[in-house]
């Protein structure tokens, strides 16, 4: 399970603050880091990427946050967000090739320049001398 959540995007240590709060059912700090066996230090920094991705909620009881895991259908709608990003990145990325391509057609042209060495670069050069004079 651990090697699933990883692959779907989720860091080691968001995996063990993830499992542990579907043992818990609800947790503070504290005891999400002992189950999750995480320094206290951490916990609040990956519960809040976890909340970011909508895969943890909080409420806050006699002024003290209590964290519980969402149901575990939002990881489809976490990977259908990541779909929805990597798509817009595409469209970027799209729309950026034709005008890179073009700045590239109206550049000077330029020298190119290899350098060889040693016995391997020796060999290398005599080879394309050879298919050169081959064509």
């Amino acid at each position: 399970m651990e090697a699933n959540l990883e692959e779907l995007g989720l860091t080691k240590g968001e995996v063990k603050v993830y499992l542990a709060l579907f043992e818990l059912k609800e947790g503070t700090k504290d005891a999400i880091a002992q189950e999750a066996s995480v320094s206290a230090s951490k916990v609040y920094e990956i519960l809040n990427k976890l909340i970011k991705k909508g895969l943890v909620a909080f409420v806050v009881r006699n002024n003290v946050k209590r964290f519980y895991p969402c149901s575990p259908s939002k990881l489809k709608e976490y990977v259908q967000k990541k779909k929805q990003e990597i798509k817009k990145e595409e469209n970027i990325v799209n729309s950026l090739i034709p005008m890179l391509t073009s700045k590239l057609a109206h550049s000077e042209p330029y020298t190119k320049v290899e350098v060889y060495e040693g016995i391997n670069g020796m060999k290398s050069v005599l080879s394309i001398f050879k298919s050169s004079f081959n064509q």
